[in-house]
């Protein structure tokens, strides 16, 4: 059945989203500007993956270099949240994973994380990187060639605002990590504590199973919409562990949109959808390498 076999896929996730943001309980208070810790891994280096947080000497002198002294001043509230990362490597960068781990007022550890599709992040190029959507963007467009001047309110605003959603859940903690980074070739470097790794073949495995569940004519066409149905409600979410659960978080993308592919054609188009799909992303996944 899809649901024992989503159960199975659970196993292998180990991160969470950052819809686990939500979770925690909105309270006043900042979160002390001292508890904001940095992780970046020694093994970025390793592979030419150069980067810096607020707490190295040259950071400030980088970023002014990379967005310009005003605009660096300008989004010096946000400081904390962000990473200088350079590509000294030989290829393009194609992801960067932001995690952002917090301690809730009640001790409990929240699990955040977002990825970014950086354009043209080619070897030789510098880009900077915050675990907040939003001011990544704006910090993205002060990079862009041709970008105008004047851009320094915006990226007051961000910051402000970025620090303020933090601000706002009391956290007594927070770390600001560099979790991974994808090259065009598909080699990642990092912890990826985030489990992407584990989403991409959490989703193969769930692409499989719920083609082979449309194939199975034994199960009547109520029977299958009904388990899917299932895997697309289902939550996922560990408040435990502060935490979902990527292979949930996978499956339910696929039984979604396989309904929305039935809807459209059937049961028997949306079983060939998801072989050539599946065909798709077995080559994208065994090109995945450390």
């Amino acid at each position: 059945m899809l649901i024992l076999r989503c159960a199975v896929l659970a196993a292998l996730a180990v991160a969470a989203g950052s819809e686990a943001f939500a979770q925690a309980k909105p309270l006043p208070g900042p979160i002390p500007a001292n508890a904001i810790s940095l992780d970046i891994s020694t093994e970025y280096a390793e592979h030419g993956v150069h980067a810096i947080g607020h707490t190295d000497p040259a950071f400030f002198k980088q970023l002014a270099a990379l967005i310009g002294a005003e605009n660096a001043t300008a989004s010096e509230a946000a400081h904390p949240f962000m990473v200088l990362v350079r590509n000294d490597a030989r290829e393009n960068i194609a992801r960067v994973c932001m995690r952002l781990p917090r301690i809730s007022p009640d001790g409990r550890q929240i699990e955040g994380y977002i990825n970014f599709a950086p354009v043209r992040f080619v070897p030789g190029r510098t880009m900077v990187f915050t675990p907040d959507p939003g001011l990544t963007a704006s910090l993205h467009r002060v990079i862009a060639p041709g970008t105008p001047t004047g851009l320094s309110s915006e990226l007051r605003a961000a910051s402000a605002a970025m620090v303020a959603s933090v601000d706002s859940y009391r956290f007594q903690s927070a770390m600001v990590s560099l979790d991974s980074v994808w090259f065009e070739s598909k080699k990642v470097v990092g912890p990826d504590r985030a489990g992407n790794i584990q989403e991409e073949t959490g989703r193969l495995a769930a692409l499989k199973a719920v083609r082979d569940l449309l194939l199975d004519l034994s199960v009547a066409d109520a029977d299958v919409r009904a388990r899917l149905e299932e895997a697309k409600a289902a939550s996922g979410y560990d408040r435990a562990a502060g935490r979902f659960d990527r292979g949930v978080t996978a499956a339910r993308g696929v039984a979604s949109s396989t309904l929305m592919m039935w809807d459209m054609r059937n049961r028997a188009d949306a079983a060939v959808w998801l072989g050539n799909l599946i065909a798709q992303t077995e080559q994208e996944v065994a090109r995945i390498h450390r």
